[in-house]
């Protein structure tokens, strides 16, 4: 593609950010406002409670911009770790944003009690709608700032950027995350990203046990799919939507009248939450 000539420090690069931060903006705004518009349980938030109390920690990995998962843990109540600490500008320290999420109770044997409270540990290894450059460090900010947005685009420049804070210690979480997972879950993910790819690419091979929910799998999970034998993938059955194709180890079955690709009606239905 045209964006793969490009050095990082072409001003193009600036102006490919901004334009695609401001279409995203755009959805992003969209989709919050109906979050926002119900009282009823946001089902992403019903799932990371889940997982978070399951497990402590929830290693989310997003590589879209958005803050819908922010949104969403803040609606269930959920602590979250983003690498940054602070309210409106948040300052990029990852110890200071662990250490957040330590709870100190009643002494026991004359030494205080420290617990880490259930949370979601996200990673964003392609940045973030609200990530900047202030004054030379990356921050988190509530508040637009006419600085450069800490966002990687496609291209030569998305290799060279991974190499920059904060994106190198993100992206590094997130592979760590991955090495260190006993179970997988892929909610809309294409399967094309090779920095991502090649860490789990050993978990497949070692057969993690993997689930795909998309409304429709790429042809890139597709062959994900096929190619390893402990991914269960759920998606949309092709031309009808009230029911769900489910693929796994060569077989193909049809589950009838019920979506369960889309997490409104999956988590009732496997998680009873």
């Amino acid at each position: 593609m045209a964006l793969d000539s490009l050095p990082n420090e072409d001003p193009l690069i600036s102006l490919v950010v901004d334009a695609t931060a401001q279409i995203i903006l755009e959805s992003e705004s969209k989709a919050m406002s109906r979050m926002l518009a119900t009282n009823d349980p946001c089902m992403l938030g019903k799932l990371l409670s889940y997982v978070s109390n399951a497990n402590v920690a929830a290693n989310v990995i997003t590589t879209n911009y958005d803050r819908i998962v922010e949104l969403a843990c803040a609606l269930a109540g959920i602590a979250i770790d983003t690498g940054f600490h602070g309210n409106s500008i948040g300052r990029y320290d990852e110890a200071t944003s662990k250490a957040q999420l330590y709870v100190v109770g009643r002494p026991a044997k004359g030494k205080p009690s420290v617990t880490l409270k259930p949370h979601v540990r996200l990673s964003k290894p392609h940045g973030s709608l609200d990530w900047y450059e202030y004054f030379g460090d990356p921050v988190r900010s509530e508040i637009p700032l006419d600085s450069r947005r800490l966002m990687i685009t496609p291209g030569l420049s998305k290799y060279r950027s991974g190499y920059d804070r904060p994106f190198d210690s993100q992206k590094n979480r997130a592979t760590d995350a991955i090495d260190k997972a006993s179970s997988l879950l892929f909610v809309g993910y294409g399967f094309n990203d090779d920095h991502l790819q090649t860490h789990l690419n050993p978990q497949f091979n070692a057969q993690t046990k993997t689930t795909v929910l998309a409304r429709t799998l790429t042809d890139s999970a597709l062959g994900y799919v096929e190619r390893f034998p402990s991914i269960l993938a759920l998606d949309m059955w092709p031309g009808d939507p009230s029911s769900t194709r489910a693929q796994m180890q060569g077989e193909t079955i049809k589950v009838e009248g019920l979506k369960l690709w889309d997490l409104a009606e999956m988590i009732p239905e496997v998680l009873s939450v």
